[in-house]
Formats: C-alpha cells, sequence, structure tokens
C-alpha cells in the first residue's frame, strides 16, 4: 500500500497536470516563515527516514522473504 501523504503535513499537493494548483502551492510555501519552513522540512525528513531509510527498507525486505518462504511451508524456493 502507498503511504498517504497529507498536504501541509509533508509539503504542498498540486494534481498533476494543474499549473495553477502547483502556483499556489509554491506561494503557500513561500508566505510560510523561515521557522515554519525548517519545521516542515524536519516532519518531512522525518517522515523519509522512517518510511525509506535504511533500517525500513531492510524490514520491508525481510518481510517479503518471509512471507514467501512462509508460503511454501519454509522451504527455500528453487
Amino acid at each position: 500500500a502507498l503511504p498517504t501523504l497529507r498536504d501541509e503535513d509533508h509539503g504542498f499537493l498540486a494534481p498533476p497536470g494543474q499549473p495553477a494548483a502547483l502556483r499556489a502551492a509554491v506561494a503557500r510555501w513561500r508566505a510560510m516563515s523561515a521557522p515554519e519552513r525548517r519545521a516542515l522540512g524536519a516532519r518531512v525528513r522525518a517522515r523519509v527516514l522512517a518510511g525509506y531509510g535504511i533500517e525500513a527498507c531492510a524490514r520491508a525486505t525481510l518481510a517479503v522473504y518471509a512471507a514467501r518462504l512462509g508460503r511454501r511451508g519454509g522451504e527455500a524456493a528453487a
């Protein structure tokens, strides 16, 4: 399942093919104060590290292998 992104929690979202929405998102970002932009960056960085850091990727990979092996009764695939 794809993670859910929330506008302003994870940046500013703009639907594909809608340049006016992109322009508005950029304007909202530019209107933020420097401390607000830093806080947003810190939230996004934490989310990326939690979901896509090396530890998270390793856990996800191991879960796939465990599930696959479990379906084969614990035997390695040929």
